[in-house]
């Protein structure tokens, strides 16, 4: 099952359920936290696993954690110093019942008030580094004293265990806040939080474990439902062929895309298309384009693109359409886009200058009577919100989650961390991809296997997680045997039958 990705907020109202709703004391949630962390940090420790341990507390409950890791190293072995950033009488609640068990074992909080109160050497000394400075509350950004702490730490560049996650990062959106602590690993308690898995904060959390530590079951309220794409949820969506299969059970794609600069995008969408199981594929593009894709295709057709009268014709019958792979923007361009946008009743995706066209003109996808998958990267994202790409990558979800919204359509946000969100709000993050996969031409493969998933009948969210995950994996696959740099779009087309053969093997058959 696809695991959950919690908001800060979402944490919050978790939290207060456990202890107002189920009774379990925070100080219990509180222990638990801190014990996840031992655990981690002796992973860390040379030798016997004892060794000289830094915790850094803040003054709130992420602090809290740190002190009853700190206690549980003291007893067991480890020569631990605890430093807290501001007065240690000032805690509250379960972090000050933690400041005193550790006082009461006859072990000093020294606090820190200054840089200095942190001397150098402590930190050179420590076999590793517990951050507990911030956990996931901090929503502005890190200033005066607990900056040049971060920045101390990170430079002395010991092993770094984070409490929750990593001081400095956003929870919900994994943004820099000023300054950010750079992890080994993190301890995240509960759940997943999507600062975790989006850049620049993925980057600084080193491997990451989820800690069990005692909250109740999950109820999303009100929140908008993340999700963190999972295999078994792949295998699940792939369905078994039967013995007597013929080409058209597994449906015939429509392709609108190509132009006399850009006609390999059309061919790389189509033979995806088929390499994703489509029974048939053809491509619909100006004739100059067909002579020059179509006399090195063997297992895909053409037909000639004129008017929409005529491309609405052409679809009749066929299960889905992609519209836009290096497509041009021509003026009978944009007609036959935003018409077919909003008039061609079969299941259709739009990428790349499918959705250039449309920027402007959303009403079209929501005024569709089938459905609709845009499949954006960042800087057509922006575009279509009318805002910068930067915006768009500060909150990755947010803005697939609005374009979603705006669209009507499943929305596919490309790039590192690709999410799929449906209008609903619901969103999914693929945790699969590599660098090596930004080259041109990919998202042109990846809009061929979303329209092949479509032709062959998978609902139109499916096909886009499906997809997704399918063409991520397919990238891995082509990485490791040939590595990411140089690793271009046509690559993924051979290891995605591979990895398609390899999903339906680990699904149990009755």
């Amino acid at each position: 099952m696809a695991r959950p990705l919690l908001s800060a907020a979402a944490m919050r109202e978790l939290d207060r359920r456990a202890i107002q709703e189920r009774g379990i004391p925070g100080e219990v949630l509180m222990e638990a936290a801190g014990k996840a962390c031992v655990q981690a940090v002796r992973e860390l420790l040379p030798g016997e696993r004892t060794g000289r341990v830094l915790v850094v507390c803040g003054r709130g409950n992420n602090g809290g954690d740190g002190l009853v890791a700190a206690r549980h190293l003291h007893q067991g072995g480890c020569a631990v110093e605890v430093f807290l950033l501001g007065d240690p009488v000032a805690l509250r609640g379960d972090a000050a019942l933690n400041r005193d068990r550790w006082q009461g074992l006859g072990q000093p909080i020294r606090s820190v008030r200054a840089a200095a109160d942190l001397p150098a050497e402590s930190i050179a000394s420590a076999d590793v580094v517990v951050d507990a400075i911030f956990g996931t509350g901090l929503d502005k950004p890190v200033r005066g004293l607990e900056s040049e702490i971060i920045r101390a730490l990170n430079a002395a560049g010991r092993p770094v265990v984070a409490a929750d996650l990593p001081s400095g990062v956003s929870a919900d959106t994994g943004a820099i806040l000023g300054e950010a602590v750079r992890a080994r690993l993190t301890v995240t308690f509960g759940h997943l939080k999507p600062g975790l898995l989006f850049y620049p904060g993925a980057a600084l959390a080193g491997a990451v474990r989820v800690a069990d530590i005692g909250l109740p079951p999950l109820e999303w309220s009100n929140s908008p439902r993340t999700w963190l794409m999972e295999e078994t949820d792949l295998a699940a969506a792939i369905r078994p062929r039967p013995a007597d299969a013929h080409k058209g059970m597994f449906g015939h794609l429509m392709v609108l895309a190509g132009s006399e600069f850009m006609p390999g995008a059309a061919a790389l969408c189509c033979k995806a298309a088929l390499r994703a199981g489509a029974g048939l594929c053809t491509l619909i593009a100006p004739e100059p384009v067909l002579q020059r894709v179509l006399c090195g295709a063997v297992e895909y057709t053409g037909a000639k693109l004129l008017d929409f009268e005529t491309l609405q014709q052409q679809c009749r019958g066929k299960q889905a359409l992609v519209v836009g792979p290096g497509l041009g923007q021509e003026s009978a361009t944009t007609e036959r886009v935003q018409r077919a946008a909003r008039e061609i009743d079969v299941p259709a995706l739009f990428d790349a200058d499918g959705l250039n066209l449309l920027a402007g003109h959303l009403d079209r996808l929501l005024e569709a009577h089938a459905p609709r998958i845009v499949t954006p990267h960042p800087g057509e994202a922006a575009r279509l919100l009318s805002c910068s790409a930067a915006e768009v990558q500060a909150d990755r979800l947010a803005a697939a989650r609005r374009l979603a919204v705006r669209t009507g359509a499943v929305t596919v946000l490309k790039g590192a961390r690709t999410v799929v969100a449906d209008p609903a709000g619901e969103a999914f993050v693929c945790p699969a991809g590599n660098p090596g996969m930004a080259s041109g031409g990919t998202g042109d493969v990846l809009s061929g296997i979303i329209g092949g998933l479509l032709a062959q009948g998978h609902p139109a969210p499916e096909a886009a997680r499906l997809g997704v995950y399918l063409h991520a994996l397919a990238g891995d696959r082509a990485a490791e045997v040939r590595g990411q740099r140089g690793l271009v779009a046509g690559d993924l087309l051979e290891f995605l039958p591979l990895v398609l053969r390899d999903v339906e093997r680990s699904v149990p058959r009755g």
